[in-house]
Formats: C-alpha cells, sequence, structure tokens
C-alpha cells in the first residue's frame, strides 16, 4: 500500500510540473526549470529526467519525510505566500494589500532607480521574493 501512495504521490507530482515546464519551454521564466531539468542538455526532457525532478519537487513538498505528502504540505508554501501578502492577518488579501505587494516587489527589483524593471532585475526580484516566503 506504500509503494502504491508513493507511486500516486510521485504521478501527481509529474501531473503538476509538467505544465509548469511547458510553459517554461516556451520562454516564460527564461525556461531555468526546463534547462535544470534536461540534465544531458538535449533540448528535451527524457521519461528518466522529468521523473528526477518529480521526485527531488516530491520530496521538498514532503515536509516531515514520512513519504507522503498531506493537503497541509502540499499547501504549505501556498499559504505561506498568501500570509506574506496579508499585511493585516485577517486571512484575507484586499485590492490595497494586493498594491503593496505588488509596489514593494517592483521597489525592491528596480535596482537602478529607472521606473523599469529589466530582465536581470526582474530574476533577481523572483529569486529574493522566493527567498521571502520559504
Amino acid at each position: 500500500m506504500r509503494k502504491f501512495l508513493l507511486a500516486a504521490a510521485a504521478l501527481a507530482t509529474v501531473a503538476f510540473a509538467a505544465p509548469a515546464f511547458a510553459d517554461q519551454a516556451e520562454g516564460h521564466h527564461g525556461g531555468r526549470m526546463f534547462k535544470a531539468a534536461d540534465a544531458d542538455a538535449s533540448g528535451g526532457l527524457s521519461r528518466e529526467e522529468l521523473q528526477s525532478v518529480s521526485l527531488e519537487r516530491f520530496a521538498k513538498k514532503d515536509l516531515d519525510g514520512d513519504g507522503v505528502v498531506t493537503r497541509e504540505e502540499w499547501n504549505y508554501r501556498v499559504n505561506q505566500m498568501f500570509d506574506s501578502r496579508d499585511l493585516d492577518g485577517n486571512g484575507e488579501i484586499s485590492q490595497a494589500e494586493q498594491d503593496a505587494s505588488l509596489e514593494s516587489f517592483f521597489s525592491d527589483g528596480d535596482a537602478d532607480g529607472n521606473g523599469e524593471l529589466d530582465r536581470e532585475e526582474l530574476r533577481a526580484a523572483f529569486k529574493s521574493h522566493r527567498k521571502s516566503v520559504q
């Protein structure tokens, strides 16, 4: 039964990971996830490469390391992102809170202060933002 649960969870992770890889292969976020998954740099993902990434992503979601991902574990990072935007802690994100979050993201990312985010500034802002909600 445990093997079945592990296999089912891995399959679910692949099912959710594959669209992200497809989007990024088309240019979103510079295709970093796709490039990282393409271990042999062939320009395509083999079954083994996709499985390797799926197992890695699964392990990151399995916070207690028990071999299964609970709903709480699956939603943990989403909840962290939500909490980082819910500035007054009332369990809701108002438009004002969303605007404040965006302003903070933009201001922190606009390293040269020119009022625009170039590709490198945007990458750095996303990287910094990911770290702040982990």
